[in-house]
This record gives C-alpha cells, sequence and structure tokens, in this order.
C-alpha cells in the first residue's frame, strides 16, 4: 500500500512540507531522535521537503549527567548543531496566513491519504506538522540508509569513523526496573540480562580473537536509586512506573558482578558505562564493530547510523528490523 501511495505522491507532484512539532514531545532524546528519524524517512520516501528539525526540550532521567535545564539547553543546542547539518533542510518561514497547514501527531496511512488530497487541490504548499511517523517508516524499514545518507552525511563524516574492531558494545535499556510496563506499551522494554549474557556468549565465541573489550551502556543504577526530578519536569514523571509523590525509584542492578562471568570466559575487558550523555552513546554505537540493541529508540538510532558493523536486533521490540540486522540464535 506504501508504494501505491508513493507513486501517487511523485506522479500528482504533492507539495508537501513536513515540520517536526517539537513543542509536543518531552521524552527521552533517543526517542524524540527516533521521532525526527521516521518523519525524515517518510518525506524523503514520497519527495516532499523538510524543515530544519530541533529537539528543545528532553527529559531528565536519574543517571543523565545533564542535571539542570541550564545544561539541558547547551547539550541540546550542541547537539542540534551536529546533528541537522543537511543542506536540503528549508528554512522555518511557515506562515499560518499564507500556508495550509495539518496537523497529525502520529502519521499513518490514513493520514497521508489525506496530505495527499488536501496537497492536490490546494494552491499553496501544505505544512504537515507531525510528531512521529513510525508505523509508515517501518513499512519501509530497509530504504532507511537512503535517509541516513541524505539527512545525516554531515554528522556521519564528522563523528562517525572506522568502525572499533576490538569492541562490542552492548544497550540494556532497564527503566525503573521490575519488567515494569510504561503507558502506552504493552510488553517491557526492560530484558533479561540472561538474554544478553547468552548474545554475547554466543559472539565472543565465533569472533573470540576479534572482539577485546565489551561495553555495557545502561540506565540501570548498581544499587536502588531515589530521583529527584526537577521541578519543571515532574508533570512528565507522574503515572510513570517508579513514581511516589515527588520522587522516583529506579532499581539496581549489579551489572559489574553479572557481566564478571564474560570477562573471566573469554579473556575481554567489560566497562558498565553509566555517565555517557545520549549523544555520545549514539556515535559510540554506530563506531561498534558489533551492537546488541535493546528495546529503544536510543540503540535502534544508534544501530541505523551504524553502517559497517554487525547489529543484533531486540526480540519483541515493536520497531521493523532492517534485513541486514542479526537475530540471535538463542532459542
Amino acid at each position: 500500500m506504501f508504494f501505491v501511495i508513493k507513486s501517487i505522491a511523485i506522479r500528482i507532484k504533492a507539495k508537501v512540507v513536513v515540520k517536526y512539532d517539537a513543542k509536543q514531545i518531552k521524552d527521552g532524546f533517543g526517542a524524540q531522535l527516533h521521532r525526527i528519524v521516521s518523519l525524515l524517512h517518510v518525506a524523503h520516501q514520497l519527495n516532499f521537503e523538510v524543515i530544519k528539525p530541533e529537539i528543545i526540550e528532553i527529559t531528565i532521567h536519574p543517571l543523565d549527567p545533564i542535571k539542570t535545564l541550564s545544561e539541558m539547553q547547551t547539550f541540546l543546542a550542541q547537539s542540534n548543531e551536529v546533528l541537522f547539518q543537511a543542506s536540503s533542510y528549508i528554512a522555518d518561514n511557515v506562515s499560518c496566513k499564507q500556508n495550509s497547514v495539518l496537523r497529525i501527531e502520529s502519521l499513518s496511512l490514513k493520514g497521508i491519504v489525506k496530505v495527499l488530497f488536501l496537497a492536490f487541490w490546494g494552491k499553496e504548499p501544505l505544512v504537515l506538522v507531525s510528531c512521529e511517523a513510525h508505523s509508515l517508516a517501518d513499512l519501509v524499514v530497509n530504504k532507511y540508509p537512503e535517509t541516513i545518507n541524505l539527512y545525516f552525511k554531515y554528522f556521519l563524516e564528522s563523528q562517525v569513523g572506522t568502525n572499533k574492531k576490538e569492541e562490542l558494545i552492548l544497550h540494556y535499556r532497564q527503566g525503573a526496573g521490575n519488567f515494569a510496563i510504561y503507558p502506552g506499551q504493552r510488553i517491557p522494554r526492560q530484558m533479561h540480562l540472561d538474554y544478553f549474557l547468552e548474545v554475547i556468549s554466543e559472539i565472543l565465541s565465533a569472533r573470540e580473537s576479534e572482539i577485546k573489550k565489551v561495553r555495557v551502556f545502561t540506565d540501570s543504577p548498581r544499587e536502588d536509586k531515589e530521583f529527584s526530578p526537577i521541578k519543571e519536569q515532574l508533570d512528565l514523571w507522574v503515572g510513570t512506573p517508579g513514581f511516589h509523590g515527588e520522587n522516583v525509584t529506579y532499581k539496581g542492578i549489579d551489572a559489574e558482578k553479572y557481566f564478571n562471568s564474560i570477562s573471566t570466559r573469554f579473556g575481554v575487558d567489560v566497562m558498565i558505562e553509566r555517565n555517557l550523555n545520549p549523544l555520545e552513546m549514539i556515535i559510540e554505537m554506530a563506531n561498534a564493530s558489533v551492537l546488541i540493541i535493546s528495546r529503544s529508540s536510543l540503540s535502534y538510532i544508534g544501530g541505523l547510523f551504524n553502517s559497517k558493523g554487525f547489529v543484533y536486533f531486540a526480540p519483541g521490540f515493536w520497531h521493523a528490523k532492517p534485513r541486514q540486522w542479526l537475530i540471535s540464535n538463542r532459542k
């Protein structure tokens, strides 16, 4: 169905400009970048123009090195500058008086049909303001490399170089712990550590001479942690697992002890890293020779940016798996 819509969009030369609705979104950095990439992907497939996106606020999580709104704003200014430098973006000079504006929070097949109908009959370019297009982007997941190369060429050339052949990176996304299911989701994002241990063992058994270091990026504290969100973001935590009163409790896991068996068995260095900012993690994941992703947009984006390494998909994740990504033989 998507390819029929693509054919129609190209045939009628639909004049559509896509704008990321940053003011409506206040979740994590990885989630927002994934939203933006999904919109860029659909826009590229349908020959729509795109207003240069930006992330204006992210939720500050317990282990983030970012602690204040001021630090967040500095981080986002630097991240937006590094990420969104493509010459194909257009300036944000949208006027509600001169342009027809259509707001669709989550762009779907039904929504895109409406967009094409209005674009066909309209005299001026239609401005589509949206938060994400995951359901459409997942239909053409194998074409993501085209979009990544078009919109993130500057980022890839400046930040992502030759893959570090001796490193395996694993992203362990826990959240509050206890396999909690967050609002709007049907299964936990958190996955069993036994799964990751078995996948690492499977990989190292096959590539023992190549991998010298295993790095684990995680949001899990070593011990139980009480986190007090900044007052400006307190409302973002209401109704989420672990939230009580004005604090959030994150369950601790001694990952160092858990992964020690990998170091002993295979003679590799194992590092548990909890203090990188999200952009640093994405860059490192994009450079990994082997990347094991979690049910997380952060490592999914890291995988999309990783064009030379081996990426292992997370079973049960609700986003589509690119054809070239791997699935563990673990039963």
